[in-house]
């Protein structure tokens, strides 16, 4: 388990209402299943998103407006290195849109949510992203 699984474990074990948001459905659930277990939170939910693809941060998104209320914490924390110059069906390098773009997007599609308590926003990156080759587009 990384960084995110500890981070929504923590946040579990201070009582937080937690949505993972996991390319992996049985990653996922393993991971929920587990921090139910470890900290007696039932609270601890799970969300697919893939962010190679607009379209399903877009998903993830409007899923997540449409079901809560508010947000206190947003953890931006997927990444993937080493994918070399693979395009995704939006036409970007797969690792400038999977640890840049789509987190940009999905904050900002849930930045009215946020507004309506005292959130915080987490930003976990690496050096990574020095290896892709960004396509500006107007």
């Amino acid at each position: 388990m990384g960084i995110g699984y500890e981070t929504a474990a923590d946040f579990a074990k201070r009582g937080a209402n937690v949505i993972i948001a996991c390319r992996n459905k049985d990653r996922a659930e393993a991971a929920c299943e587990k921090i139910k277990k470890e900290t007696h939170n039932q609270d601890i939910h799970y969300k697919l998103v893939d962010l190679s693809s607009f379209a399903s941060v877009r998903k993830l998104a409007e899923e997540i407006n449409q079901t809560e209320d508010h947000l206190d914490i947003l953890v931006n924390n997927a990444g993937v290195y080493n994918v070399g110059n693979q395009l995704t069906e939006d036409g970007q390098q797969l690792l400038i849109q999977t640890n840049h773009y789509s987190p940009f997007l999905l904050t900002n599609l849930l930045l009215d949510l946020m507004k309506k308590s005292k959130s915080r926003i987490v930003n976990v990156s690496s050096l990574a992203g020095m290896a892709a080759k960004w396509i500006w587009r107007n």
